[in-house]
């Protein structure tokens, strides 16, 4: 992200608490936000994230990988269906 955004993150480099590790975890996701969804509301956040939510791991990845504008091909007109187990 750094790189790609050219832009300095400020975080410890290494966190072992889960409390530190989310905080890490939110000034990334906050960055990252800043730069491909600034008009919008994303659909993802740092707990979600944290807690492995896959929807939205994917939705922050693609998100960055359209407004980077990575040399890949993604599949057009993907759909997701998501079953919640009780």
């Amino acid at each position: 992200m750094e790189k790609l955004a050219g832009i300095r993150i400020e975080v410890p480099e290494v966190t072992q608490s889960e409390e530190g590790q989310k905080k890490k975890l939110e000034l990334v996701v906050q960055a990252v936000n800043r730069i491909v969804s600034p008009t919008e509301q994303p659909k993802w956040d740092a707990e979600l994230i944290h807690s492995k939510d896959i929807v939205a791991i994917m939705q922050i990845l693609i998100a960055m990988v359209l407004h980077f504008r990575a040399p890949i091909r993604l599949p057009e007109h993907v759909s997701v269906k998501v079953a919640h187990s009780i």
